[in-house]
């Protein structure tokens, strides 16, 4: 039985203590939901699923999860940057994030989303 589980609505377990502390250190750590922006309809989501030990070392493509507020999904929006955060401004219909290993601020035209 382990120490401590926490789980997603469906059950599925995101952490067992029992197996993922080793000597009062985390282990085995995976990155799914790194940041968050939020309109008056969307929740925007951005998504990695790599684990922690490649986090910064494999610069990967991400992924913006669109939620509403009920927690539907929306949409998935690829991006082929490696975000560490993003906004989303709903009037002009952009998306900026931050790509902190190449040292960018990058723009996303989601007019298409939004239309």
């Amino acid at each position: 039985e382990p120490i401590k589980q926490i789980t997603e609505g469906n059950g599925h377990s995101l952490f067992n203590a029992e197996k993922d502390i080793e000597n009062g250190q985390l282990v085995n750590l995976h990155n799914y939901y790194f940041d968050i922006s939020v309109t008056e309809e969307f929740i925007f989501a951005l998504y990695y699923d790599q684990p922690d030990s490649e986090y910064g070392d494999k610069l990967i493509s991400t992924k913006v999860r669109v939620f509403d507020w009920e927690g539907s999904p929306k949409a998935l929006i690829n991006v082929p940057d490696y975000l560490m955060n993003i906004s989303v401004n709903p009037d002009t219909k952009m998306m900026y994030g931050a790509d902190f290993y190449s040292e960018k601020i990058l723009q996303y035209d989601l007019k298409a989303f939004f239309n």
